[in-house]
């Protein structure tokens, strides 16, 4: 356990790297991120891709000789998310945008700096995990977190080893006020390949995590990744879960049109922008309001689902509400804004 400095601002920052070698790599994360963060960090996240699977072992020793952090955790994935490494026309460090790796080299490296914030990183296995049955400080016993501190959760998990509906169980009876929020390891093809790093330890199974305690708050947000294209469509006629008929809503370009959810995709169709029209070709999908009793409805008010497709016939679709998916962090930005005042 680690009680960090007492210095007055909260950092974030990360790098992420596209270098082959992963020597290469975990210099240029570990140089960049410092950097960018200009603080001492007390916590690091290290995320890497499936690609360096062979040298999971490698990456803790070679980060340590780089870069001393009393807390870290991490894991290997089959994406890897985070600000790309580069430089501007001048040759200096230049932020660049988020970018996502899928099935290339790629490492990411998060330092945060948390002042007056207690930092403790675990490593938990699955056969040691307490009967559903035990009580909650057979729970607290396992984990090693003192509930008094009253702690929030950063926990990733092997998806082929930890048990997670049974480990999330036990942590909502034992820490039933806490947040609990993180993933889980991929890019693995089999059990003991997907990697998990928790301080200066590789692990091939169980689960890893993170509390935070002291003059710290996890929000825990949801982003859909989707945004709404064309007026709200209410259902006038259904049989089961197939939808016959739909309205849309008066206020909108598309008001007084009434059909089968084919018929009024195709005419919201011709509203779109190009960029839209080429989204819609592969991936749209429907927002369900969570209530029908809202008189106004926007973000958050609504579930993503997939469209299941149409019913050979006069135009019949299983689910017909589109939006097109675009960068999640738009969503986020909205809803981690602070509230305005009126």
């Amino acid at each position: 356990m680690v009680e960090t400095s007492t210095a007055p601002a909260m950092k974030w920052a990360s790098a992420l790297s596209t270098r082959p070698s992963l020597e290469a790599a975990v210099n240029e994360v570990v140089e960049v991120a410092q950097l960018r963060l200009g603080a001492k960090p007390d916590l690091g996240f290290l995320f890497i891709s499936a690609t360096f699977a062979s040298e999971y072992p490698r990456l803790l020793p070679l980060l340590r000789e780089r870069l001393a952090l009393p807390a870290l955790i991490g894991c290997g994935g089959g994406g890897i998310i985070g600000n790309l490494v580069g430089e501007d026309a001048t040759g200096r460090l230049a932020e660049q945008p988020v970018r996502e790796i899928e099935d290339e080299p790629a490492l990411c490296l998060c330092l945060a700096h948390l002042p007056g914030v207690t930092v403790q990183a675990f490593w938990l296995d699955e056969e040691q995990l307490p009967d559903l049955d035990s009580p909650p400080q057979a729970w607290v016993d396992y984990i090693g977190v003192d509930p008094a501190s009253q702690p929030d959760f950063v926990l990733i998990a092997d998806p082929l080893t930890s048990k997670i509906n049974d480990l999330l169980q036990g942590f909502d009876f034992a820490y039933p006020h806490a947040v609990k929020v993180g993933g889980l390891a991929s890019g693995g093809s089999n059990q003991r390949s997907n990697g998990l790093f928790c301080n200066d330890q590789y692990y091939e199974e169980g689960s890893v995590g993170i509390a935070l305690s002291g003059p710290i708050q996890i929000k825990s947000v949801v982003a859909q990744g989707c945004r709404p294209v064309g007026p709200i469509f209410r259902v006038v006629e259904g049989k089961r879960n197939v939808i016959l008929k739909i309205e849309a809503e008066d206020a909108s370009s598309l008001a007084g049109v009434q059909g089968s959810p084919l018929d009024c995709l195709q005419a919201l169709l011709q509203q779109l922008t190009e960029e839209e029209r080429e989204l819609a070709q592969h991936s749209l999908f429907v927002g369900v309001a969570r209530s029908a009793f809202s008189t106004e409805l926007g973000r958050g008010d609504f579930l993503i689902r997939n469209l299941v497709g149409s019913i050979p016939g006069p135009g019949q679709w299983r689910l017909a509400i589109a939006s097109a998916p675009v960068s999640a962090s738009s969503s986020i930005c909205a809803m981690m804004a602070p509230p305005q005042r009126i």
